[in-house]
C-alpha cells in the first residue's frame, strides 16, 4: 500500500519524459496516476475495511460525497458529450478523460482512508510530497539559470 501511495505522492509532481512523448509533461503523470491507483486497488480487500471505517467518520462521509459528486459530473459530461471518444479517453495532449478522472477520486479516497487509519501515515505522505515539491522547485530554479540536465535550455526558453 505504501508503494502505491509513494507512486502517486512522489512521481506525479516529478515524472517527466522529455523526448519520449509529445506531451512529455502530462503522459508520464497520467501513467503514474493510473499505475498508482491500480497498485492501491490491488489491496482492495484491506482497503474495503479501511474505507468502511473512514466512512463512519464525518470527514470521511463528506469527502466521499464530494468525490462522488465530482465523479458523477464527469460521467454525465461523458454521457452527454458531442465527442464521447474524447470524453472517455481524453485528448492526445492532456489525456484527462473519464478513465483518468475515475482514478483521481479513487486514489484520493484510498489514500485518505489509509492515512486516517494511522495518523503517522499522513505525516509520511506529507513528507513525500514536500520532498517531491522541493526537488521540482530545485529543477525550476536550475531551469531559470539555464542549466537543466534533461533538456537543452533552447527547448524551454523563448526570446
Amino acid at each position: 500500500m505504501r508503494f502505491g501511495v509513494a507512486l502517486i505522492a512522489v512521481l506525479l509532481p516529478l515524472v517527466i519524459a522529455p523526448g519520449v512523448f509529445v506531451a512529455f509533461d502530462i503522459t508520464p503523470k497520467v501513467a503514474a496516476l493510473v499505475l498508482g491507483t491500480c497498485v492501491l486497488m490491488w489491496f482492495s480487500l484491506r482497503n474495503t475495511s479501511r474505507i468502511c471505517g473512514f466512512l463512519h467518520t464525518e470527514h470521511g462521509r463528506w469527502l466521499a460525497a464530494l468525490l462522488a459528486v465530482q465523479w458523477l459530473s464527469v460521467v454525465a459530461a461523458t454521457a452527454f458529450s458531442s465527442a464521447p471518444n474524447f470524453s472517455l479517453h481524453g485528448s492526445n495532449w492532456r489525456r484527462l478523460g473519464l478513465i483518468t478522472q475515475t482514478c483521481l477520486p479513487l486514489a484520493a479516497l484510498f489514500v485518505s482512508a489509509w492515512g486516517a487509519e494511522d495518523h503517522s501515515r499522513t505525516r509520511s505522505v506529507l513528507r513525500m510530497m514536500t520532498g517531491a515539491g522541493a526537488l521540482a522547485s530545485i529543477c525550476g530554479i536550475l531551469q531559470y539559470f539555464g542549466w537543466y540536465p534533461l533538456l537543452a535550455a533552447a527547448s524551454y526558453q523563448s526570446g
